[in-house]
């Protein structure tokens, strides 16, 4: 696993990092400073840690492809909500709204997305992890990035099964069982308004 608590030297032209990483930046601000370009891939950044790293002044792309592709297909710059294709690749859906890479020697994965243009994109989620809940096609990434800025601790969303509709949505809390009981709270409360 590589660190997550590092530090910089004098100046770096780009710093390669995942997401868990970034929470070391962001504990340390000083350091956006000594990195003209923060590159951040493996899995998609959290909006509360991309807010915090552009709060700091990082010029901030988010990497998309690596494992998927075998390589770097996509970036996402800032706050922008969609990934930009690389020069010579497209992006179209399949019957499954999953991306289909247009260029050679490229496949596809199981990433469900929205299409914005042929060369501009939105995550919604991996096809493998949708619930499917009395037909229902719920995708857990593109909850816990609603349910993020509600809950002020580490949770996951996954299907459980369900005799009626085949599938219900559940959250699973890290932490204590007090921390479970303020989110049911809070859920409970943002459910009844």
């Amino acid at each position: 696993h590589p660190s997550n608590d590092f530090e910089i030297p004098e100046h770096i032209d780009l710093l390669s990092v995942g997401p868990s990483q970034c929470d070391c930046l962001i504990a340390h601000p000083d350091m956006a400073q000594q990195i003209r370009v923060l590159l951040v891939g493996g899995a998609e950044l959290s909006r509360k840690r991309r807010d915090a790293l552009l709060a700091l002044g990082y010029d901030l792309y988010e990497s998309y492809g690596m494992t998927e592709t075998c390589s770097n297909v996509a970036l996402r710059h800032g706050a922008d909500d969609f990934f930009e294709a690389n020069e010579g690749i497209n992006f179209c859906l399949d019957n499954r709204s999953c991306i289909v890479v247009e260029a050679p020697a490229y496949g596809f994965d199981g990433t469900i997305a929205v299409l914005q243009a042929p060369d501009r994109f939105r995550l919604l989620g991996r096809y493998d992890n949708v619930i499917n809940s009395g037909g229902l096609k719920i995708h857990p990434e593109q909850l816990e990035r609603e349910l993020a800025p509600l809950l002020d601790i580490p949770f996951y969303i996954v299907g459980v099964p369900d005799d009626k509709w085949g599938q219900s949505v559940a959250i699973v809390i890290e932490g204590s069982q007090d921390d479970a009981k303020k989110a049911s709270n809070r859920l409970e409360i943002l459910t009844d308004g």
